[in-house]
C-alpha cells in the first residue's frame, strides 16, 4: 500500500480522518497523520504495544496461538480500528466518530446496548 491507495480508502470511506500503515516492529511505513502534529515513530512504537497488550492478554485468557485480526476502540469522538494485513503488516483507521456511527452504528451501538442491559441484569441479580 502506498499514500494513493490510502487517498482511495479515504474517497471510498469519507468518515475515515487518517490512516497508518505500519510494521510488526513499529516503523510506519504510510501515513496520512501530520508528521508535524504527530510523532510518527513513537505512534508506531504504541501500536505495536498495544497488539503486544492484546496478545498477552489472549495467552493469559487460555486463547493459545490466537492472532489478532483486528481491534477497536472507541473513545469521544473518534474509533480506531486496528486490521492485521499480511504477516508482518498493519493498518490503523482513525475515523471520526460521529460519522462511523451514523453510517455504522445503529447496529454497533444496539448489539453494545443489548450486551450492556444483560450484563446489568446479571449485575443486580448477583450476590455480593
Amino acid at each position: 500500500m502506498v499514500l494513493h491507495d490510502f487517498e482511495q480508502i479515504k474517497k471510498d470511506f469519507p468518515e475515515i480522518l487518517h490512516t497508518a500503515l505500519f510494521l510488526g516492529n513499529g516503523m510506519v511505513m504510510e501515513t496520512t497523520l501530520s508528521h508535524e502534529q504527530v510523532n510518527i515513530p513513537v505512534l508506531g512504537k504504541k501500536l505495536v504495544e498495544m497488539i503486544d497488550r492484546m496478545q498477552d492478554l489472549l495467552e493469559t485468557s487460555g486463547f493459545h496461538n490466537k492472532v489478532f485480526q483486528k481491534i477497536i476502540f472507541e473513545v469521544e469522538d473518534v474509533v480506531i480500528i486496528v486490521l492485521k494485513l499480511k504477516e508482518g503488516d498493519n493498518l490503523a483507521l482513525f475515523f471520526e466518530g460521529r460519522k462511523f456511527f451514523e453510517k455504522y452504528g445503529p447496529t454497533f451501538r444496539q448489539f453494545l446496548a443489548n450486551l450492556e442491559r444483560t450484563i446489568l441484569k446479571y449485575d443486580k441479580i448477583s450476590p455480593e
